[in-house]
């Protein structure tokens, strides 16, 4: 089975997280510089097996979208360009990522993560949230 790759969308930085390949677990990957996001996605979807990614979409408690939203909508689309560009045939769906970064933070607070590391780590275990919310709603 093809695995699901998820990405928490920021302006600096994208994290990223993957299933395993019987799409049971969500496991944080990586972090990758916002600059050169495409070009790593495009790179990763093409040397492993995957059919889907999800892209986290930013909306307030009440369900509202603002500037954040409209991003991860433009990188949506940016992201079916390129794989279009490729010749990919991957689903890019859009999973609302309420408090996923809260989730993060708390979960690094809780494994007493600080500093740099913490940092570096965020942004992927946000993607990790993104990414088990979507595999709850496909069970």
């Amino acid at each position: 089975m093809a695995k699901i790759m998820a990405l928490d969308v920021g302006t600096r930085r994208i994290g990223v997280a993957v299933t395993d390949a019987d799409r049971t677990f969500a496991l944080p990957s990586e972090v990758v510089d916002a600059s050169r996001c495409f070009e790593h996605v495009i790179e990763r979807l093409t040397e492993e097996d995957f059919d889907t990614v999800v892209i986290g979409l930013p909306v307030d408690l009440k369900g509202r979208e603002g500037a954040a939203s409209k991003r991860s909508r433009s990188f949506k689309a940016s992201l079916e360009a390129k794989l279009a560009e490729h010749n990919m045939d991957i689903a890019v769906e859009l999973v609302d990522e309420r408090l996923t970064t809260v989730m993060a933070n708390h979960l690094l607070d809780e494994a007493g993560v600080r500093g740099q590391k913490r940092k570096e780590q965020v942004d992927a275990i946000a993607a990790q949230q993104i990414l088990e919310a979507f595999l709850d709603s496909k069970r």
